[in-house]
């Protein structure tokens, strides 16, 4: 997929598609479309994105939301819609699904004040570029109503098993997007049930960015297990670093981490890669969330373990990449 541009103006967001006539080909509605979502978004709080298209998995990024979600933040449900609607399911026409997530959210008894349902034209673009170009449109009309967090689902509407389990637009979301992402995979329990939250911490600054995320997003009677997997053969330097992560990170939760809160040390398994170690210890505790700091380069070309680990974790992810 080729590069899109960080910034954009007024007039470059008009003349993405322009023609050979030179007249733009997205209209003045999309700006305005945009417009209205700078003049709804109230910033009280965090400001999620969530990308919704009628499928069960986008279902699920909803509820996630609005379970997360404090009742001061605020939650903008996005659809691009095909230009085209024919050949389109009746459920999946742009109407039909509107009207369906205006019946969710005020289901879900958020304020008017407190959410916006955006439904844009795709003018000939991929899903993804039309949720780029919109979230950098907010950056420039107001960069304090810009985006948070995306929360998508993490599979499409065609949901193959025999595909890899992380969609093509969850997959660039997560790589393009200079945004945290929260990929929502599994149901969660009420509202006020407590959470279960995990994370793989080593001590880097990416693990550390990502665990001040946790602790910005956890609620009180959450609980929250950090975890380092030490290899059984170390040397004296290895295990001198393993007791300054212990010590750190249990500092860290007697300060700032919930009540229910633990740090632990576990033993990579014998004959098993670090990556494969990990997805299986989450997927044996099996909790609500696993928060990710993954590295990535410049081009957010993820290592082969957050690769893995994103593709296999069975829990609810949050991606703080950025």
């Amino acid at each position: 997929m080729a590069a899109f541009p960080h910034h954009f103006n007024d007039s470059q967001l008009m003349r993405q598609n322009s023609g050979p006539s030179g007249m733009p080909a997205v209209h003045e509605e999309y700006a305005h479309g945009c417009q209205a979502c700078v003049q709804s978004v109230v910033n009280t709080g965090l400001h999620y994105l969530v990308a919704v298209d009628g499928s069960p998995s986008a279902d699920l990024a909803l509820m996630l939301c609005l379970m997360v979600r404090n009742k001061r933040d605020f939650v903008t449900i996005f659809h691009a819609y095909r230009d085209d609607q024919t050949g389109v399911p009746d459920k999946y026409k742009a109407d039909t699904l509107r009207s369906r997530y205006e019946y969710d959210i005020a289901a879900a008894h958020v304020p008017s004040e407190h959410f916006h349902i955006c439904w844009m034209a795709r003018e000939g673009k991929s899903v993804s570029e039309t949720i780029h170009n919109y979230i950098e449109f907010l950056k420039i009309k107001d960069d304090t109503k810009a985006p948070h967090f995306v929360v998508t689902g993490h599979t499409g509407r065609k949901m193959n098993k025999y595909v890899a389990p992380l969609s093509s637009n969850c997959n660039w979301f997560i790589r393009s997007l200079q945004l945290p992402v929260l990929v929502a995979k599994k149901e969660l329990p009420g509202r006020s049930a407590p959470k279960t939250w995990m994370m793989a911490v080593d001590g880097t600054v990416h693990s550390n960015r990502a665990l001040d995320m946790i602790l910005f997003l956890i609620k009180p009677k959450d609980s929250l297990e950090l975890f380092y997997v030490y290899s059984d053969v170390m040397n004296r330097k290895e295990e001198d670093y393993m007791k300054f992560i212990k010590a750190h990170y249990e500092n860290e939760l007697a300060e700032e981490g919930p009540t229910n809160s633990s740090f632990n040390l576990i033993p990579q398994q014998i004959g098993v890669s670090l990556s494969h170690s990990v997805v299986n210890y989450v997927n044996e505790k099996s909790p609500h969330f696993l928060c990710l700091g993954p590295r990535a380069s410049a081009y957010q070309h993820l290592t082969p373990m957050t690769e893995y680990v994103l593709n296999n974790a069975d829990c609810n992810l949050v991606v703080a990449l950025n």
